[in-house]
């Protein structure tokens, strides 16, 4: 496997571990802390967040790290997640106070319905310097091979 389907397997990696470290902070915010789950979620995506940062910064694009300093990256990043952030909550919005779903499905499926957005938005902004790497390597291997 290569280049973009293996980036997308890393991602979908660190997104799994984000999705556990979002998961129980917000169980143990409304279970513990009573917490709306609303708010408890908004707190527990920006957890995920800051994880999912640092994992795929330092393995899913580490090759695109050169070219900026991590301070932007990570606000570049923050930045698209959190409209990834504003469809997950509109998303648990509708499925808790429309059809009476439980609020960890809920944030189940609306962590699904933000990771296109997450993954566009990062592959495309965060880290793009690394898709120009990827391009300027292949067109190398195509003119050796030729």
């Amino acid at each position: 496997m290569r280049g973009q389907s293996w980036r997308f397997i890393r991602f979908g990696i660190v997104g799994a571990s984000g999705a556990v470290v979002n998961m129980l902070l917000l169980y143990l915010l409304v279970r513990y802390g009573s917490w709306n789950p609303l708010v408890a979620a908004t707190v527990a995506t920006e957890a995920a967040i800051l994880s999912n940062f640092a994992l795929n910064d330092r393995w899913t694009f580490s090759d695109g790290r050169v070219a900026t300093h991590w301070m932007h990256r990570a606000a570049r990043y923050n930045a698209i997640a959190l409209g990834g952030l504003a469809i997950s909550l509109a998303v648990m919005k509708v499925l808790i106070q429309e059809f009476g779903v439980y609020y960890l499905v809920a944030n189940f499926v609306a962590i699904a319905a933000a990771t296109l957005w997450n993954y566009t938005g990062s592959i495309h902004l965060t880290w793009a310097v690394s898709r120009q790497k990827e391009r300027s390597a292949s067109a190398r291997a195509l003119a050796t091979d030729s």
